[in-house]
């Protein structure tokens, strides 16, 4: 096997078991429409066998603002005969700025995917130019150790290359090699994992005024670390029972209350890294595929899939520990307002000119 399992993060939410994998939960497809007048729609479906509609659609930042609905999915999509549904949420925006501000409230913990997005229109002679943008940053659980810094480039490069494809991936390189690859990657999200907890407690130390624990955390840092990763590896770990059994097995190792203090004052930095912490047990190895509807004609785009005016991306929640994820497109369509003054201008022009011709033969014509 190329990536050793201990657990899978669909089944026992084990960080330092992560495997490659395709995913574990069905596709959420996002499209977005940007109105010739300024406004956006944005529309989120996801298509099962549940005709009463999904109860949580995972790191997707929605409230009741949206419309819902559902509906028999086609039979040429029914798999094996069963009947499907397609569930979408939708809503429009007036414009991008009424965007962002429905998606700042929620809270910036890393929980959720959620996005920066920029349209602009400007006129430019007689064609309209739309310009979009939508960038998703780096998860916060993988800033503060950079895989960058952590794998070589050439690691890295294999690493993305089996999370797309594990046999292409493995052609002429060893078993073992692929193994141990595999083995220093689930290190890194360990890492990771114990760097952003620590890091949050250590704030929140400070915060409070709790000089002893901050005190602590810093001489002990690197055995606090390496506690942090161990802990990790709990058999009983069940994302629904919260950081519970984690915190009892840090404790445990640490020979420490300290953590488990923290579970009982319902501490709002433990509050928070469990909510990344639960993000990346349920999410990071699903896929978003995103389609935006643009107006006009589509000029350039970061996307190599383009049809007509629609371009697509996907977007592998895997690949925001590597790097940032941007969608970019510019469009370009006729600006008839612009056409029109025009030709009103040479209608107007071409009337003065005839009005002036007929002026001078008037003039012309001899006294009889």
């Amino acid at each position: 096997m190329l990536f050793k399992k201990l657990k899978t993060l669909c089944v026992a939410g084990s960080f330092a078991g992560l495997v490659f994998m395709s995913g574990c939960r069905e596709e959420i497809t996002t499209t977005t429409r940007l109105l010739p007048g300024g406004g956006i729609e944005r529309e989120v479906s996801l298509v099962n066998a549940d005709s009463g509609g999904p109860s949580d659609w995972g790191p997707i930042p929605m409230d009741g603002a949206w419309a819902a609905s559902t509906m028999p999915a086609p039979k040429s999509d029914a798999d094996k005969g069963e009947p499907l549904y397609i569930h979408t949420l939708t809503r429009l925006f007036p414009s991008d700025r009424d965007m962002r501000a429905a998606l700042t409230g929620y809270p910036a913990d890393g929980s959720m995917l959620v996005p920066e997005i920029s349209w602009t229109k400007k006129w430019r002679g007689f064609y309209k130019i739309y310009a979009f943008r939508e960038s998703y940053p780096v998860l916060a659980v993988f800033r503060h150790s950079p895989a960058g810094e952590f794998f070589s480039p050439e690691e890295m490069a294999l690493l993305r290359n089996a999370i797309k494809d594990e046999k292409s991936a493995a052609r002429g390189r060893s078993e073992k090699e692929m193994d141990q690859l595999g083995e220093k990657f689930s290190r890194w999200i360990a890492s990771c994992v114990a760097e952003d907890l620590l890091r949050t407690v250590l704030r929140e130390a400070d915060d409070h005024g709790d000089a002893q624990g901050s005190r602590w955390l810093r001489d002990s840092r690197d055995s606090v670390r390496e506690a942090m990763i161990k802990a990790q590896d709990v058999p009983e770990h069940n994302p629904e029972l919260g950081p519970g059994p984690f915190v009892a097995k840090l404790d445990e190792i640490l020979r420490t209350e300290y953590f488990g203090g923290l579970l009982q004052k319902k501490s709002p930095g433990l509050a928070s890294w469990e909510k990344r912490r639960r993000f990346i047990d349920g999410h990071l190895l699903d896929s978003f595929p995103f389609r935006l509807v643009m107006p006009g004609i589509i000029t350039s785009t970061n996307s190599r899939d383009i049809k007509g005016n629609v371009v697509s991306w996907k977007l592998d929640a895997i690949d925001l520990a590597f790097s940032d994820f941007e969608m970019t497109a510019e469009s370009r369509a006729v600006n008839w307002t612009a056409v029109g003054l025009a030709g009103l201008g040479l209608l107007a022009l071409l009337a003065l000119a005839v009005r002036g011709a007929w002026s001078l033969r008037g003039r012309s014509r001899p006294i009889q």
